[in-house]
């Protein structure tokens, strides 16, 4: 299995994956190798949920013209890869267009900025489109499951409840973005294809980290964490 992540997670984040998933074979990822060139401004440039969208388990939107270094990885475990029709570019919200979060049959995101590929084909897989005012609706998620959330976004976590998905608000901050003030807690997840979540870091650093532990046990979702590091915003993790 196969693990994206941005090239610039440090070490001991990697070390505690592969402690824990030792059949996980870990992926730097940036813009740079992925086009020849940082696309987008730098604390972002390595995040693969800026450049990759999962519709399905196996069907993936991605930003066109990226090296096929990294969409080989998901055509060689059986998983479609279509390209969308914009490179996330410069700034804010030029790079948010493959940052939607899909939460069960549900598909959130800031729909005036999502990629026209990805609404083509999430109408054909019959999802519904929640339009919310954020853009970076992933980064800004940890999904548990189909029905449990974790969100620093106020609105995701207003129409997520709206739908009967299990959601609790959490505080900003608390995870670590190098070049900002804070990341965000989506970011600092992957989930991987048993349902299990890995978290770069300990949850318990978090300010809400022990309520974020108990909606982990109240959905029955196994965390795996990187115990006493600080949460770290790697761009989700995606396991193939």
């Amino acid at each position: 299995m196969k693990a994206l992540y941005d090239e610039r997670m440090p070490g001991v984040y990697i070390s505690g994956m592969s402690a824990g998933l030792p059949d996980v074979d870990p992926v730097e990822f940036s813009s740079s190798k992925a086009f020849g060139r940082e696309t987008v401004y730098a604390s972002i440039s390595g995040h693969p949920d800026i450049f990759f969208f999962k519709l399905r388990e196996d069907l993936v939107v991605h930003a066109p013209g990226i090296d096929h270094t990294y969409t080989d990885i998901f055509r060689r475990n059986g998983i479609r890869t279509v390209p969308g029709s914009k490179v996330p570019d410069g700034k804010y919200p030029r790079t948010c267009s493959y940052n939607a979060v899909k939460i069960g049959r549900f598909m959130f995101h800031n729909l005036e900025h999502t990629d026209p590929v990805i609404k083509e084909l999430g109408l054909e897989a019959g999802l519904d489109f929640v339009h919310v005012p954020q853009g970076y609706a992933r980064c800004s998620t940890l999904v548990l499951d189909d029905r449990h959330i974790v969100t620093s976004d106020k609105g995701i976590y207003l129409e997520a409840q709206k739908r009967g998905i299990t959601a609790g608000l959490v505080s900003a901050g608390g995870v670590e973005l190098p070049g900002e003030k804070y990341g965000l807690i989506g970011g600092a997840s992957g989930t991987l294809p048993d349902g299990r979540v890995f978290i770069a870091g300990d949850l318990l650093t978090h300010p809400d980290g022990l309520r974020i532990k108990e909606m982990f046990s109240r959905a029955g979702v196994i965390s795996l964490e990187v115990h006493s590091a600080p949460l770290f915003d790697a761009g989700t993790v995606i396991f193939v």
